[in-house]
């Protein structure tokens, strides 16, 4: 009778441990579980957040890239419309004279002055005709 008190004991203490081990364990589970959570909203955060800063860095850059470009096509135009040579395609009324020609491989050294710069047009308005180059070389 003994041994079946002492078994009957014994099973109500290894009940007690294997509770107290598996509210341990879950509650060990729980808590490894909230720490990746928060872990991972952390690190979604700031990779975010970081990918936002990148992007408007690289808009902020392109931004002043143009801006920069626009001045420097303003000042070609400034320099383009004081120059008397290039004032003759403009104004004059024979577009085969050899001044024009001359003029015409002057607009074309100011369009290949700059590496951004694809082509650049001057009308005649005496004549109708457009005249433009191309960074290329070729011009007409």
């Amino acid at each position: 009778m003994r041994f079946f008190d002492y078994l009957n004991r014994s099973k109500k203490k290894d009940g007690f441990y294997t509770k107290v081990l598996a509210y341990i364990l879950a509650f060990s589970l729980l808590l490894i579980s909230l720490i990746f959570f928060l872990t991972y909203l952390t690190v979604q955060n700031n990779a975010i957040d970081q990918s936002y800063a990148t992007e408007q860095s690289a808009i902020s850059n392109i931004s002043y890239s143009a801006s920069e470009m626009q001045d420097v096509a303003h000042s070609m135009l400034n320099q383009i419309r004081n120059d008397p040579q290039l004032m003759r395609l403009i104004y004059s009324a024979t577009a085969d004279d050899l001044n024009n020609i001359h003029s015409m491989y002057l607009l074309q050294n100011y369009a290949e002055a700059s590496s951004w710069l694809d082509s650049a047009y001057i009308y005649n308005a005496k004549e109708g005709l457009v005249i433009y180059t191309y960074n290329d070389g070729s011009d007409y």
